[in-house]
């Protein structure tokens, strides 16, 4: 019978729990995962980043967008911390971030911004929305599907965990760089973290009108019509991907890792 093959170097250990087992070993049989497709694999000093003049492509200038990844934490973070998921933050247009974050005890979530140049900005965190123990993947989206009442959802493994108003439109567009697995312009907050999947779609919600749960895609992600970014699917190459024209995607910082571990037999 061969072996698992895990990432070497970067391959963060298992957690030893009490009673002289392994912390979360069901969640962490859920992440380890070769189904179809890869992910990258951040070590806590990496970032991918897209830019280029094409990158105003990002701005969600638009009714409707939807922001998804799948994400795999590999280890805990200090209490009242911030760690990137995906960043775009420039000083004009649509800017838009989400951290994870570490709350208290046992209690992680993640931490979103979201700022225009008109309608109302929106900040929110979601609280008790991961595993402690690690080792397992999640799907989150950032669905809008309109800039009418309660039309932005954030959803996580298929369940609608917030829901708000968010007009925010975009009158300047700007050439900002969209990162993921740490942020583009400091690296404080990169996080050690698995990502696979990654996408941003402009003018199409993707998951229709705001329904209370959506199906977890179970295999590998698709350019959509309005996809701007689709990426993270390598098995050998971190930087693969579709991307704007104009653009390229390259490592910020680091060495991001591709992997063969992905979510797709997870859900």
């Amino acid at each position: 019978m061969s072996s698992l093959w895990y990432p070497s170097v970067k391959q963060a250990p298992l957690s030893m729990g009490g009673m002289g087992g392994l912390a979360g070993s069901t969640t962490f049989a859920q992440g380890v995962c070769f189904g179809e497709g890869g992910s990258n694999y951040y070590d806590g000093n990496d970032a991918t980043q897209i830019s280029g003049s094409g990158a105003d492509a990002f701005e969600l200038n638009s009714s409707t967008f939807c922001i998804e990844c799948y994400v795999m934490f590999k280890t805990d973070s200090y209490p009242n911390t911030y760690r990137s998921i995906w960043h775009r933050w420039g000083n004009t247009g649509m800017r838009c971030q989400t951290h994870s974050r570490k709350f208290d005890t046992d209690n992680y979530g993640i931490y979103c911004w979201f700022s225009g140049e008109s309608g109302s900005n929106l900040t929110f965190s979601i609280e008790n929305l991961f595993d402690p123990f690690m080792d397992k993947w999640y799907h989150l989206a950032w669905v809008r599907s309109g800039t009418g009442s309660n039309e932005f959802r954030v959803y996580c493994n298929g369940t609608s965990v917030y829901q708000n108003t968010l007009n925010l439109l975009q009158t300047d567009q700007n050439d900002e760089p969209l990162a993921w697995g740490g942020r583009e312009d400091v690296s404080n907050y990169d996080s050690v973290q698995y990502l696979s999947n990654c996408r941003w779609v402009v003018g199409n919600s993707v998951y229709g009108t705001g329904s209370s749960t959506i199906s977890v895609p179970k295999t590998l992600l698709t350019a959509v019509s309005g996809t701007k970014f689709l990426g993270m699917q390598s098995t050998t190459d971190a930087n693969a991907g579709t991307c704007p024209s104009n653009t390229t995607i390259s490592t910020k910082r680091g060495s991001p890792t591709p992997s063969d571990i992905n979510p797709m037999c997870a859900f």
